[in-house]
């Protein structure tokens, strides 16, 4: 109780008080006049081009122009932004036209806003823009060509069915499979072809389930629509024959840094996490039990183990040992959280952490990137992400915590690093009570075979985060959908036995 006390004193005293929402409001004038104050907001049309957040009176009064700073998904947008009075306090409107790489993507979008007033006082507030979900299917290979003077974007693709690579048996020559799926287009639909067959298309959606003979000599199912403006889309199915005989071996090495943090010695304000020590412990039995990882190159650490000058030696002096050719794996899991005092930064908790003094007893994610730049040789080194747990009032700022946006933003330029985290933004990860947490069961599943969707007797990063993703998405009922990037997506991580 004490603890609690000092705490909301010490937020009273730097200004970070629970009514900072009515200070900021986001319009998105594709979506007309309304000026918005939900912290989720929907843009089921066309991509916005533009966004305006409104500062408020009588804040806004005390906040010099130059004062005011914005991100879109975790990146600066001061060079696309103006600042200016408004009838109501001040705006500033980010004109996503400017720069070619700063715009709102399909799906989740971040946008933050952070106003300092002529006394240093803080304001932050985000907001989640959600746009209408990219469609494809990882798995598959989509073109694309747009016809001159077409602005519409041609016709739109979408398989159902199959979700994975088609695959033949090690003893079949051939195999009937359903192609299932729907062509939307603004302009009206010339031709539809699936696996070179005319499917009748004279409207601007169409159903389609068509039944396809394929062989051992074929290499993907392509479905192919035209509209009659002569723009083109086309899917291309991978088919693929299952490997049989000599189990597969992976050359060189393979590392992996595990850590998990259930028990915090400040319960008062982190209480326990019911599986992250125990999906640590299992995951790491995983690796070296079954996924052929040599025990002296798995290094756990588990609640008072995992404090933060523990994990930033492991980061400094174990990463390094996963060598160029060799692959490094990074699992966490436990708090992701942003500071009370300060919530334009972002970090994870680890056992010693203490909510008064974030900075100086919490991993940034800010020195994450920094250290993994500096310490991970590995040029295939994956990192995966169990951190958005549903937080206590102490801990929280009455923002969105935008901690897996961030992470998944670590590493943008790097090909060597992918990372996966276990939700999307806005949602909370799943932990049983029994078994372990959903994530963490469905990554060693994935890792024992059940990610190999083309047989060929290894599992790809592309593989296990794809597989991982739809379980994770399907056990939960939709309510918890994993997100990753990939940058060297083909490279084994590991072999199935035969």
């Amino acid at each position: 109780m004490a603890f609690r006390t000092q705490l909301a004193s010490y937020l009273f005293a730097v200004g970070c008080v629970l009514g900072q929402r009515v200070v900021f409001k986001l319009q998105i004038p594709e979506l007309g006049e309304q000026i918005f104050d939900a912290d989720v907001i929907e843009a089921p049309g066309p991509l916005p081009q533009s966004l305006v957040i409104h500062v408020l009176n009588p804040v806004a009064g005390d906040v010099d122009y130059g004062r005011i700073q914005t991100k879109l998904n975790g990146e600066g947008t001061g060079y696309i932004t103006t600042v200016s009075a408004s009838a109501d306090g001040k705006i500033a409107r980010m004109d996503l036209k400017l720069r070619q790489n700063m715009c709102l993507v399909p799906g989740t979008n971040t946008v933050e806003i952070q106003a300092t007033n002529r006394h240093g006082r803080k304001y932050y507030r985000n907001f989640l823009i959600k746009t209408r979900e990219d469609t494809r299917n990882q798995y598959f290979t989509y073109e694309a060509k747009h016809s001159a003077g077409d602005t519409t974007g041609g016709p739109e693709i979408v398989i159902e069915q199959p979700e994975t690579p088609v695959v033949l048996g090690a003893k079949e020559r051939t195999k009937s499979v359903t192609i299932q799926g729907k062509v939307s287009t603004v302009n009206p639909l010339a031709s539809l072809h699936v696996a070179g067959r005319e499917v009748k298309a004279d409207r601007d959606v169409v159903q389609f389930s068509q039944q396809v003979q394929v062989s051992s000599t074929d290499s993907n199912i392509v479905v192919e629509a035209v509209d009659q403006t002569g723009s083109r889309a086309a899917v291309r199915i991978p088919v693929s024959r299952a490997e049989a005989g000599k189990p597969m071996n992976i050359q060189g090495n393979r590392y992996a840094l595990v850590i998990g943090i259930s028990e915090y010695a400040s319960k008062a304000t982190l209480p326990r996490l019911a599986t992250a020590s125990l999906d640590a412990r299992d995951f790491a039995s995983a690796l070296t039990s079954q996924a052929g990882f040599k025990k002296e190159n798995v290094y756990v650490l588990t609640d008072s183990t995992a404090t933060l000058a523990q994990i930033m030696n492991a980061l400094r002096t174990f990463t390094p040992h996963a060598g160029p050719d060799e692959l490094l794996l990074v699992f966490f899991a436990g708090y992701g959280l942003h500071d009370p005092l300060d919530p334009s930064k972002i970090y994870l908790a680890a056992h010693d952490t203490q909510l008064a003094h974030v900075p100086e007893t919490a991993l940034s994610v800010d020195d994450l990137k920094l250290t993994a730049k500096s310490s991970v040789k590995s040029q295939q080194a994956l990192f995966l992400f169990d951190v958005d747990h549903a937080l206590p009032a102490d801990a929280t700022t009455h923002n969105n915590n935008l901690v897996n946006d961030y992470l998944l933003r670590l590493f943008p330029d790097d090909a060597g690093k992918a990372v996966m985290v276990a939700s999307t933004v806005g949602e909370n990860t799943v932990e049983q009570q029994a078994g372990g947490g959903l994530f963490a069961q469905q990554l060693i599943e994935a890792a024992r075979g059940r990610a190999d969707a083309n047989q060929d007797g290894v599992v790809t990063v592309r593989e296990w985060f794809l597989q991982v993703s739809r379980a994770v998405r399907t056990a939960s009922h939709g309510t918890q959908n994993p997100r990753f990037t990939l940058q060297q997506a083909e490279k084994p991580v590991f072999a199935m036995a035969r």
